[in-house]
């Protein structure tokens, strides 16, 4: 008979305890943490939130808010609350955002108002309830901040945790600097500039009925202008969330990504004035870091744990310097974009 017993996981993440479902003792990811005792206080409804953020400084914005209310459809209960305000003469700004369950994803606006959208999901309706959602939208020295956190984390039965998924439009009126963690879900990024980009997460979105996690941090037509440090930090055997980005640069800059088992991908957009120095690393993946066109069939790889490097020709004369590092303690590393 297999010895089945639990264990529990901790992380520490920007100074907070994160906690993680339990495990079996065979191995197997439990499933909507159900596995979970009665007595753990992790899964209490109502509980304070992992989430530590303050509201922004700043003048409050003349937001028009629409709020549904609990609403069921089928086998789920839902409640959507949206914040919709000008930010046209607002120059980028400050965004902190955090969900323990649930996706956050960041984009362009195609006018200069900002958006926000807050869905809180669960089974029931006590779910909700229980998860107090705070939402910050302020004018600050002509800059744009939003804040937007959980004080509570509400559970339905059997401990079915309520999510919160954040959709944040911004008008592109100039770079951001973001702060987003969303430890059950990940962060996407589309069409932004940023000046300075810290991401945590620690597992993808949970499916009912599909074993493990889907989904990871995604970055889709990302301009840096400063440093970009994005990690997963799940530990091993709880799910492969990965690092996916499409990113161009128009300062010198730092790039930072790390995983425990979930692939990273990171392309560079082309460019004569940008070079690339990047060093990859994994313990148990393939290292790739190609140029372009070049043909992957052809170029030499790495399966050391030491990790490969590469500088592209003529990288000290480039107007436009950024340093890679992406490492991965069990998955593939492939960085793309060496002239």
């Amino acid at each position: 008979m297999k010895r089945r017993g639990s264990r529990r996981q901790f992380l520490e993440t920007a100074g907070s305890a994160l906690v993680l479902s339990a495990i079996s003792g065979g191995g197997d990811i439990a499933s909507d943490e159900q596995a979970v005792s009665q007595e753990d206080p992790a899964y209490r409804s109502g509980r304070s939130s992992l989430c530590q953020r303050t509201p922004t400084p700043g003048k409050s914005l003349s937001a028009r808010k629409s709020d549904t209310g609990i609403r069921f459809s089928e086998n789920r209960a839902e409640r959507v609350i949206t914040y919709i305000a000008d930010a046209s003469k607002l120059k980028g700004g400050d965004l902190a955002l955090c969900s323990e369950y649930g996706r956050i994803e960041i984009m362009d606006s195609d006018d200069g108002e900002v958006r926000l959208q807050i869905r809180c999901v669960a089974v029931a309706s006590k779910g909700i309830e229980d998860t107090d959602v705070r939402a910050h939208l302020t004018a600050d020295n002509g800059t744009l901040r939003v804040a937007v956190w959980q004080a509570t984390q509400g559970f339905a039965p059997q401990y079915y945790p309520c999510s919160v998924n954040i959709r944040l439009q911004v008008p592109l009126t100039g770079p951001y600097r973001l702060d987003a963690l969303a430890n059950h879900g990940c962060v996407g990024i589309h069409r932004l500039t940023l000046a300075g980009c810290k991401l945590r997460g620690l597992v993808g979105t949970k499916l009912k009925g599909i074993k493990g996690y889907q989904g990871g941090h995604d970055l889709n037509g990302v301009v840096l202008s400063g440093a970009l440090d994005v990690a997963t930090e799940a530990p091993r055997g709880f799910g492969d969330a990965w690092i996916h980005g499409t990113l161009s640069a128009i300062a010198s800059c730092k790039v930072l990504a790390r995983t425990n088992e979930g692939n990273i991908r990171l392309s560079f957009s082309p460019d004569s004035g940008t070079g690339l120095d990047a060093v990859g690393r994994s313990d148990m993946g393939k290292v790739t870091l190609l140029g372009n066109y070049e043909d992957p069939n052809l170029t030499p790889v790495s399966h050391d744990s030491n990790g490969m490097r590469r500088k592209s020709k003529g990288y000290e004369s480039k107007p436009v310097r950024v340093e890679v590092a992406a490492t991965s303690a069990l998955s593939n590393v492939t960085v793309l974009g060496f002239e």
